[in-house]
């Protein structure tokens, strides 16, 4: 028996990918399925069947939840090709597609549990799951026509809920999701997880092997044991674990159920758990087991004692935070880079984070993102982040990040003294462009986002009148053209079309 007592401890943070910013209100959003493995996770565990991960795409080892981008891209096709990276050049090695690239998910026909993972959870409009037709060449690159729409969880597609008003869900959700009877052998499954307060999705392709319902063998065979249980921060009001995963080489690993002296407390679908139900100054033993999808039960992990800390004042705090998680970049331009970090964690309360450039402190915020602002173009920049209490206690560095910012342009495209919108480039909240002819500003983080099509941005002039956008939403008092006929909007809309005899639109 282990006995361990820890005064302060480095958290394992789970890795975080993008941000999006709603308006002045930052909203941390991440997730992938982790039953059946997706395809970028199990890559971490090791489900390449041949070759390496590029030293440049490690966000695939370290960041499966971060395969983020704008949903219109998606509704466009321009992801065509690019489905399982979501065109993002950081994830590029997943888009190779052949027959024998990927370790497969034994599934069968019918009713089968496919569970998401949220590292951090998001007001959500939908889940939606495509598979690829029977027939599909999996020797080529996958686009949206080798699929179809095997399911949607949530609103309809194209009909978004307004802003802000979507449900935040649990942390692990498993949706019933049927498999067509006349699907067998490889297919792909694209799981796409639409958000609500931004104008984002988050992709996960999935590799399964489609068995009849008949002809699944009957699984008698328990998962390995978890190993190596240890703490990971130990407070006076929680505790957080972790262990190596076990592995099941037929139905695979469901879910770990934590005991706590004896008796289990919860379940995870990841090797880590924080058990928020303890007491200051209380020694606990803790033990995981597995259980496989077919529901046989691993042995036990090794046992592993904890004694939980006595709560400190503020006056009385010795105890530094843990180390901020995940430092990486929303993005870069010419001048700046966007910085984001997973929150750190403190016995008493986190009063902010210092950020270091090369070494120095620049800066101290109370937020987990920050843009470095004012920076030379096509230079290299490394950052690291700590956390710190009212008390003064600072936490060890982050993990290092280096970037570099983007090369000037030469000739940057204007239309008089106004940028014109460039798909490729970054805005933040604030920025206008001229997008044909007519003046937008961002309401927040965008890039990529049609200036007429995406809620992303907004009219300078109000009284400007554009053509009407089924899946834009508008505002009370906007003006539109529809069929050579102005309209204004007596309220919020989407997806109501004008007409005269309209509730929503009025004639101009």
């Amino acid at each position: 028996m282990k006995k361990t007592l820890i005064a302060s401890l480095t958290i394992s943070a789970t890795l975080l990918g993008l941000v999006a910013t709603f308006q002045s209100e930052e909203a941390l959003a991440h997730g992938y399925v982790v039953n059946p493995v997706s395809r970028v996770k199990n890559a971490t565990e090791n489900g390449f069947t041949w070759g390496n991960i590029p030293g440049d795409q490690q966000d695939i080892l370290n960041n499966p939840q971060g395969i983020e981008t704008p949903t219109s891209k998606l509704d466009s096709g321009e992801l065509n090709g690019h489905l399982a990276s979501a065109g993002l050049a950081r994830y590029g090695s997943l888009d190779e597609q052949t027959s024998d690239r990927w370790v497969k998910n034994n599934i069968k026909t019918g009713s089968n549990d496919f569970t998401w993972h949220h590292t951090q959870v998001h007001k959500t409009n939908r889940y939606r799951y495509y598979m690829t037709k029977q027939g599909w060449n999996p020797n080529a690159p996958l686009t949206l026509d080798d699929m179809e729409v095997i399911k949607v969880e949530g609103q309809p597609i194209g009909q978004d809920l307004p802003k802000g008003k979507g449900v935040e869900p649990p942390e692990d959700l498993t949706h019933k999701i049927d498999i067509p009877e006349n699907r067998s052998g490889y297919h792909v499954v694209y799981a796409v997880w639409d958000i609500n307060d931004t104008d984002m999705s988050f992709y996960q392709a999935i590799d399964v092997n489609v068995q009849g319902a008949g002809s699944v063998k009957p699984d008698i065979t328990a998962p390995t044991a978890p190993s190596v249980l240890e703490a990971t921060n130990i407070f006076h009001n929680s505790v957080s674990l972790k262990w190596n995963e076990s592995k099941d080489f037929e139905s695979g690993v469901k879910e770990y159920m934590i005991y706590r002296d004896g008796k289990q407390i919860g379940t995870s679908v990841t090797p880590q758990f924080t058990d928020k139900t303890v007491k200051e100054s209380t020694t606990y033993n803790y033990t995981i087991k597995a259980i496989d999808k077919s529901g046989n039960i691993s042995k036990a992990s090794n046992q592993l004692e904890v004694t939980t800390l006595k709560e400190q004042t503020e006056e009385d705090d010795t105890i530094a935070p843990t180390v901020p998680g995940g430092l990486h970049s929303m993005g870069e331009t010419e001048s700046s880079i966007n910085l984001m970090w997973a929150k750190s964690e403190d016995n008493v309360k986190v009063e902010g984070y210092n950020i270091y450039r090369d070494g120095k402190k620049i800066k101290s915020v109370t937020g987990t993102s920050h843009k470095d602002a004012g920076l030379k173009a096509d230079t290299t920049y490394s950052y690291t982040v700590t956390a710190f209490d009212k008390a003064g206690n600072e936490s060890a560095k982050s993990n290092k990040l280096t970037l570099k910012t983007k090369t000037a342009e030469t000739t940057p495209p204007e239309e008089g003294n106004k940028t014109t919108w460039d798909e490729s480039k970054v805005y933040d909240l604030g920025d206008t462009v001229v997008y044909k002819g007519v003046e937008y500003k961002a309401k927040w983080w965008t890039q990529g986002d049609v200036p007429s099509d995406s809620q992303a941005w907004e009219l300078v002039d109000t009284s400007e009148v554009v053509e009407w956008n089924s899946s834009k939403a508008y505002s009370g008092g906007a003006k539109v053209m529809y069929e050579g006929v102005h309209y204004q909007a007596k309220w919020w809309t989407q997806g109501d079309t004008p007409s005269a005899n309209s509730t929503v639109w009025e004639v101009l």
